[in-house]
């Protein structure tokens, strides 16, 4: 019921003591937050540190906060993106799965975002997973293995403008291009910005940068840009805010050049950079946009006809969340959500936003009607 309370402490306690190394979801955390919505896009700014007292499970209107995170906010709840391979959470006959080109844009929009992917495939009526289902995941996994098998930053001279310690062999620019995200470049104490160069034995062609930041240090980038060298001076073909764990921006146009900088303009400490990498995704077409920009329609903060038909009828969601949620027929508990709210007929309804009925809601969390 809407005026219950639940014991969502005393079952996080629970779970601690039985199950410690368990990672627990909600909007709140406390180890990973849900992102704010169920297409599988993070914020282009998205810190991992959260308020979690700005936070109340279920409550509408707090979905941009969490698809970017507060930058120098106080507890560690990275973000992570839940989206079905299919339109809906189920599987029904007349449904087909998302397109790789739809799964490869989810994927630079959540994996390259500083954000945890969760891709739901549901099984179909035999308990199975659904042969096309599987066809495209394996698919999936093909593509993101030919975008990143090969890094052509590597074989590259990696200089820095500025060093820790005057210490290059602990903390110079060889180290973004050393495969190991626990080392990193580093520059001077007390500098917030600074760059790494790249120069290539030579010439090669990507449409993907990707960059890491040590995040066992914390995440520091707050501005950068990725230049390339052309006609005899550096040119901007990237900018960004935050890095964190990864960072993926996919270029609309494939940039051809032997010299490459990355250029930190701000950030919340020295910044550190583990990782700076150069692919080439031959899958992405330009009339689809760049998958490292904002979302054309419903970007975080604005509420679609379907959020504000929600937020209308929220009154009446706790108890037919319930019913939905608990009901032994769920067959029945269809039945009497769809009666509940038949003014949606032919609309996808997502209860996911209202999960403080309960934490068994990003289970059963949606329900479609054809």
């Amino acid at each position: 019921r809407q005026d219950m309370s639940y014991a969502f402490h005393e079952y996080r306690a629970l779970v601690r003591q039985l199950q410690p190394g368990a990672v627990m979801f909600s909007d709140e955390g406390p180890d990973v937050r849900w992102i704010g919505n169920e297409r599988g896009f993070a914020g282009e700014t998205n810190w991992s540190t959260l308020d979690p007292t700005k936070v109340e499970i279920g409550k509408p209107g707090q979905g941009e906060y969490l698809n970017t995170g507060e930058k120098g906010a106080p507890a560690w709840i990275p973000g992570e993106c839940d989206v079905s391979i299919r339109r809906g959470w189920f599987w029904h006959p007349d449904q087909e799965p998302k397109s790789l080109d739809e799964l490869l844009e989810i994927y630079f929009k959540s994996v390259g975002r500083n954000c945890l992917l969760l891709l739901n495939v549901p099984p179909d009526r035999r308990g199975l997973l659904a042969n096309e289902d599987v066809a495209r995941l394996r698919e999936f996994r093909e593509a993101l293995d030919q975008i990143f098998a090969r890094d052509l930053a590597q074989g590259a001279e990696a200089t820095a403008g500025t060093v820790w310690g005057d210490d290059p062999h602990e903390y110079g620019g060889a180290q973004v291009l050393d495969r190991n995200t626990s080392t990193y470049w580093a520059p001077e104490e007390g500098k917030l910005s600074g760059s790494v160069t790249l120069d290539l034995p030579g010439a090669v062609t990507f449409n993907v940068i990707r960059i890491q930041e040590p995040v066992t240090l914390g995440q520091r980038v707050s501005g950068y840009r990725v230049e390339a060298w052309r006609d005899g001076d550096w040119e901007a073909i990237s900018t960004g805010t935050t890095i964190g764990y990864k960072k993926l921006d996919r270029l609309s146009v494939p940039v051809a050049t032997s010299r490459v900088r990355l250029v930190v303009e701000d950030a919340l400490a020295e910044p550190l950079i583990a990782e700076f990498g150069l692919h080439f995704d031959p899958f992405f077409s330009p009339e689809t946009g760049p998958a490292g920009s904002a979302p054309k329609n419903d970007p975080p903060g604005t509420r679609s006809a379907q959020d504000s038909l929600f937020h209308d009828q929220r009154p009446a969601m706790g108890t037919t969340a319930e019913i939905f949620l608990f009901a032994p027929d769920a067959g029945r508990a269809s039945e009497l959500f769809e009666s509940a709210f038949s003014v949606i007929e032919g609309v996808e309804s997502d209860l996911s936003r209202y999960r403080s009925t309960s934490e068994l809601a990003r289970i059963n969390r949606a329900v479609s009607y054809t």
